[in-house]
């Protein structure tokens, strides 16, 4: 985990996730598993920490929709 992402989890900017493999994990159960967690990784790494919580949730949205732009 870089300084970023400790100081995100550690400071309550990612509410009640102890990392983000938590809030990642917790993603995959809020799109019922229509999204494989190995794609939501690849996705969350593509974008980068900064995007947690903003462009990856579009990401997947879209993606469970089917949407591939």
């Amino acid at each position: 985990m870089n300084t970023y992402e400790r100081h995100a989890y550690n400071h309550g900017l990612a509410g009640e996730y102890d990392d983000r493999i938590s809030y990642l994990r917790f993603l995959e159960a809020e799109f019922d598993c229509q999204i494989p967690f190995e794609m939501i990784v690849a996705a969350a790494e593509l974008l980068g920490p900064t995007e947690d919580f903003d462009g990856l949730i579009s990401t997947l949205e879209d993606a469970a929709m089917g949407v591939y732009a």
